[in-house]
């Protein structure tokens, strides 16, 4: 079968455990660009075997111990080695369904000189059982688009793609895999961001903080809670276990408070001046 006209985003960071998973679901695609942050494991050696194009992560982008500091200025520097317009990116520990990559192959082809986004589906996987029901789904991202209808990826932390005023941004019916790593991991890897978000410059003033960060993040956490009440009533399915749950609602509590020091710290500063 002829390779899909699409290029393929993965970053990797000694993900030797999970990346033949993730590059065997894109196989079908024609262009796999892996954009590593220095893997010490078997990462680029993989990659090499499946005959994945290999770049690194600039050090523009990264923090003093090797941390990315700018997701989006890596997204980018991956964006711009690409061969196609087309574009889809994909964690080194996700995968994509075979119904999704056959989903992508068609929008491909008929739209081939159209430019367009779509937002994938995604399902989290817990011991090699798919979640049919979390607080988070319907679980859609940006992830598949032609670059002819961004501008690229913006925000350094939890970065995501700018269409081009005049796109509209569509659904994709197929799903991509998110295997769960543990609850442990998954807290360790949250207080990264949070320090990210810690260390960003900026003034923050109180209006702005409180709509955009209290405002929105109590909306969503009132949301997961409602979310997780129907899912124990109504859920037939698999269901995310409570720990995941909890810890998603830990984690918008804790950005709710790094925003409320920022602004707190800039009025202190205004009235020591």
């Amino acid at each position: 079968m002829n390779k899909i006209p699409c290029s393929i985003g993965i970053l990797t960071f000694n993900s030797a455990l999970s990346l033949r998973a993730c590059i065997e679901s894109v196989r079908e695609f024609d262009d796999i660009v892996i954009c590593d942050g220095g893997s010490t494991d078997d990462t680029v050696a993989i990659a090499n075997d499946y005959g994945c194009r290999v770049i690194y992560q600039d050090q523009c982008f990264k923090n003093p111990n090797n941390t990315i500091a700018d997701f989006s200025g890596v997204r980018n520097q991956q964006l711009d080695a690409t061969r196609f317009d087309w574009f889809m990116f994909v964690d080194s520990d996700e995968y994509i369904s075979r119904e999704l990559a056959e989903e992508i192959r068609e929008v491909v082809a008929k739209d081939l000189s159209q430019p367009s986004i779509f937002m994938v589906p995604r399902k989290y996987v817990k011991d090699k059982r798919i979640i049919d029901c979390a607080t988070t789904y319907p679980n859609y991202q940006t992830r598949f688009f032609n670059k002819k209808a961004v501008s690229g990826f913006t925000r350094s932390l939890h970065e995501k793609i700018e269409p081009k005023e005049g796109f509209e941004i569509s659904k994709l019916k197929n799903c991509e895999y998110v295997p769960l790593e543990s609850s442990q991991a998954l807290k360790k890897r949250w207080n990264r961001y949070l320090e990210i978000e810690r260390n960003k410059e900026g003034k923050e003033n109180f209006m702005r903080w409180f709509y955009s960060g209290f405002m929105y993040h109590m909306a969503v956490s009132t949301l997961y809670c409602l979310r997780y009440i129907g899912n124990l009533f109504f859920c037939k399915g698999n269901k995310m276990p409570f720990s995941y749950e909890v810890l998603r609602l830990w984690y918008n509590f804790e950005v709710i408070k790094i925003g409320f020091h920022r602004v707190f710290n800039n009025s202190f500063l205004k009235k020591q001046r």
